[in-house]
């Protein structure tokens, strides 16, 4: 006779009893799961930010000569976007008030931004260097920009 339990379920003993004793010693085996990066963008490749197969940067540079997560050393005219859009963003903002970098390529790619941040920081402090913007971190005037770790935000020189 079956041993049923509470809710109406066979027992985990009965379970064990009909299956073959090589499936109760063996561990489970672990389902392959895309890193939460790349199912929240969508795109393919691995966890390690590898490309999928066949991939190529938007500027038709082959994706294995750039290093994964950054923009392409010869897109001048996404660079231009970014400048520009950066440029919108910071003189839309009132006085002293500041905004995050990621909004610039949210505008210029809103379905793919990710990829371009390392480009959009490379763009900023650039206009740091002109003094155009400044870029700030933890509400302090950043001066060092090849020491930069974190958030950073961006604002209006006074």
């Amino acid at each position: 006779m079956k041993s049923v339990g509470k809710r109406g379920r066979v027992c985990m003993q009965e379970r064990k009893r009909h299956q073959p004793e090589a499936a109760i010693l063996a561990p489970p085996v672990p389902k392959a799961r895309p890193s939460k990066r790349t199912r929240k963008s969508g795109l393919g490749g691995d966890a390690r930010g590898e490309p999928a197969a066949g991939g190529e940067q938007e500027a038709g540079v082959p994706s294995a000569l750039v290093p994964a997560g950054h923009a392409s050393t010869t897109d001048g005219p996404l660079r231009e976007q970014l400048r520009e859009t950066i440029l919108a963003l910071v003189s839309a903002r009132s006085d002293g008030a500041t905004c995050c970098p990621s909004e610039a390529p949210r505008r210029v790619r809103p379905s793919d931004w990710r990829p371009l941040m390392a480009l959009t920081r490379e763009v900023a402090f650039e206009l740091a260097r002109e003094g155009v913007v400044q870029v700030t971190q933890k509400g302090a005037v950043v001066t060092d920009y090849g020491n930069i770790k974190g958030p950073i935000r961006l604002r209006r020189p006074p």
